[in-house]
């Protein structure tokens, strides 16, 4: 009798191991991302292919301000983020279309939030940011919003992979310069 005792506590055992180990994997396997998850910051490591260095004497746009360069994207609104003020909420509009983004550059202060509303005009398209994790598909004739916060200073490019990815004219950057 106690050999078969011995033998169902050895099976119960072995089973409580395969659903440890079975719960362990199920865990580690990390998700996607998609429009719906929150991106994850970038690290201050090394430069990588869509993360560049910035360039000097760059000048972040306010709402109100007449002019930019036409490549640079003139924010619809600027308001504070935080009840401190040292933070902004930048919103932006750009357009796909023709195989390009236009405006194709954001600026934003380190630490701001930036929302983006792109509109595809003329086909299908997605927007790939990976340093931020997005990679979000935009319909012909449709808007998409992307939302997130710059944590770390740098000159992160964009762009459509659809389109044909880095070296497509479907490229664009999001700068973010460090706040004086």
């Amino acid at each position: 009798m106690n050999n078969k005792i011995f033998r169902y506590l050895i099976i119960a055992a072995a089973i409580a191991i395969l659903i440890f180990l079975a719960v362990s994997i199920y865990r580690a396997r990390k998700p996607t991302p998609s429009v719906s998850q929150q991106p994850s910051p970038p690290t201050t490591e090394a430069t990588s292919q869509t993360r560049l260095e910035v360039p000097k004497n760059i000048t972040v746009p306010d709402s109100n301000q007449t002019t930019t360069a036409p490549d640079i994207a003139k924010p619809v609104s600027v308001s504070p983020a935080t009840p401190q003020g040292d933070r902004s909420l930048r919103k932006f509009e750009i357009r796909a279309e023709e195989n390009k983004f236009k405006p194709k550059e954001i600026i934003a202060y380190e630490k701001d939030i930036v929302q983006i509303k792109v509109t595809a005009v003329d086909k299908d398209y997605d927007w790939v940011q990976p340093d931020y994790g997005f990679n979000v598909k935009i319909a012909k004739g449709t808007t998409k919003t992307i939302e997130f916060q710059v944590t770390t200073v740098g000159k992160y490019v964009f762009y459509c992979e659809a389109c044909g990815g880095l070296n497509s004219t479907a490229v664009g950057y999001v700068t973010v310069v460090p706040k004086k």
